[in-house]
């Protein structure tokens, strides 16, 4: 895993730093409509070893993922904009929010008791809360697990599962429950948070919630890899 990187801009170096700082920067230029001037107070506050990276400006305009000349589907723009911050940190980054907001995240098991420790194979439960500031059509909502080095995990959301959620009216709030069983290796795990749309295609982020929960997968036995893949050996004599 890398340990510095660098952010270009026609040839110039606005940043130089640790990946998750870098990354965060570079999201919310990619995302804000104001260029370089809505970066400019961070990348100062970075220099200055002050406050993290403020929040992004809210940016209701479609986030064009691709300018080549084969335009990708809707499917892969989704995929793109959700793996746009890699970099895990103990801190919450989030941008959005203008348009609708996730108000609350609540992980628990499933008779809905809030923990963040589970062992390995467990059901868990994530529930979140959002709440439309303007009236908000074909929604979709996602969440990523990523583990402590920022290797994507897991990733779904309810237009990868064929699923239509109702538009949501100003001052609407719903609520989406995943369900995910955790069949992964001991280790420490982050959940990300997505509430976006498309449009024309292309995404539209309403709000996003990256690295809003750690929790901690503890061992059910002494297996090891990757994955948890319950297994039943059976050994008998040949004769």
């Amino acid at each position: 895993m890398c340990r510095t990187a660098l952010l270009l801009e026609r040839g110039e170096v606005l940043l130089q730093g640790s990946p998750n700082d870098v990354t965060n920067i570079y999201t919310k230029l990619i995302t804000s409509p104001h260029g370089v001037e809505a970066i400019r107070a961070d990348l100062l506050a970075l220099r200055s070893n002050s406050a993290p990276p403020s929040p992004v400006e809210p940016d209701t305009s479609s986030v064009n993922l691709d300018q080549s000349v084969t335009r990708p589907g809707p499917a892969t723009n989704l995929l793109t904009e959700e793996r746009a911050h890699l970099q895990i940190s103990d801190k919450e980054y989030s941008y959005g929010g203008e348009l609708g907001q996730i108000i609350s995240v609540v992980l628990s098991d499933l008779d809905d008791h809030p923990r963040l420790s589970f062992l390995t194979g467990s059901l868990i439960r994530v529930r979140i809360n959002c709440r439309a500031l303007n009236r908000i059509e074909d929604p979709i909502y996602a969440l990523t697990i990523k583990d402590v080095r920022g290797q994507e995990i897991y990733g779904t959301n309810t237009y990868f599962q064929n699923q239509s959620p109702p538009s949501v009216p100003v001052g609407g709030q719903v609520e989406a429950v995943f369900e995910v069983q955790l069949n992964v290796q001991p280790g420490v795990y982050f959940i990300s948070l997505g509430w976006v749309r498309l449009v024309n295609g292309e995404v539209q982020v309403i709000h996003r919630r990256y690295d809003s929960l750690r929790f901690d997968v503890l061992p059910r036995d002494r297996s090891f890899g990757l994955a948890y893949c319950p297994t039943r050996i059976n050994v008998s004599p040949l004769s």
